[in-house]
């Protein structure tokens, strides 16, 4: 299943969220990796429609993301350096203005914390937060390492990918935009760290591969499986709806 329009909802709440927050002087060793995530997401996660462009050309007028982009990804490079956003996102974010989020991205709704939080503590303010969150991000699992299973903190449920686990939690939830994982580094630690595009903390269990039913055999428990089966169900249906359409029907003998 690849990417579509919901992942690149999540993808622009989340570049969003650091344009409006991270100003480039700010921009320490944890916010270039969460920056770096930001663009390999957008290539691997996103339908890279002109919105996603967009944005890629937002991120690289405030922060330069031509190192990450590198030489290998010349048409993305090129839709960010030539694709100019407003006037008012090439200056950083001051404590005497509030900065505006650039044409073509939502502005993404106040979230309160997941009514389920992560394994860890619920902060006293507005943000759900973990213990020992790590500082710096960067030790994650290779996206097809098959090694490891990452537990849904909410159902249970054991999903191989880490990427596929973002989405079982995206497509999961209302609650819950942009969640994404920050930190994996099995087996030294065998815990996952998350964070969503309104800052929110998460963590889970991370397990041997051997461990559980095989990938795809087990049926993915409440509270996470209805809204994930009714969403492959309503994309099975538009998928059909495509194939059938324009299709002449055949029609048979008159009856005397």
């Amino acid at each position: 299943m690849g990417p579509d329009h919901a992942d690149d909802v999540g993808w622009l709440a989340r570049t969003e969220q650091m344009l409006l927050t991270v100003p480039p002087a700010a921009m320490g060793d944890f916010e270039r990796q969460l920056l770096t995530d930001l663009v390999d997401d957008a290539i691997l996660m996103t339908t890279r429609s002109n919105e996603i462009q967009l944005g890629l050309a937002s991120l690289h007028h405030a922060y330069d993301i031509g190192d990450i982009l590198g030489p290998g990804r010349s048409n993305l490079t090129v839709a960010a350096t030539g694709l100019q956003p407003p006037a008012a996102m090439r200056q950083p974010p001051s404590s005497s203005s509030t900065p505006q989020p650039p044409a073509g991205i939502h502005q993404a709704p106040t979230l309160a914390p997941s009514a389920t939080p992560a394994i860890g503590t619920q902060g006293s303010g507005p943000v759900s937060t973990v213990p020992n969150f790590p500082g710096v991000t960067g030790q994650k699992t290779e996206h097809r390492d098959r090694q490891w299973k990452f537990q849904c903190h909410r159902c249970t449920h054991l999903v191989r990918y880490r990427a596929e686990f973002n989405r079982h939690v995206n497509d999961a939830t209302g609650d819950i935009l942009g969640f994404k994982i920050v930190h994996a580094n099995p087996p030294a630690d065998m815990t996952w760290y998350a964070l969503d595009a309104q800052g929110n903390q998460y963590s889970g269990n991370i397990v041997p591969e051997s461990q559980g039913q095989p990938s795809g055999r087990s049926r993915i428990p409440d509270p996470c499986g209805p809204p994930i089966r009714a969403k492959i169900k309503a994309k099975g249906k538009k998928t059909k709806g495509k194939k059938t359409k324009g299709k002449k029907t055949k029609v048979g003998p008159e009856e005397d």
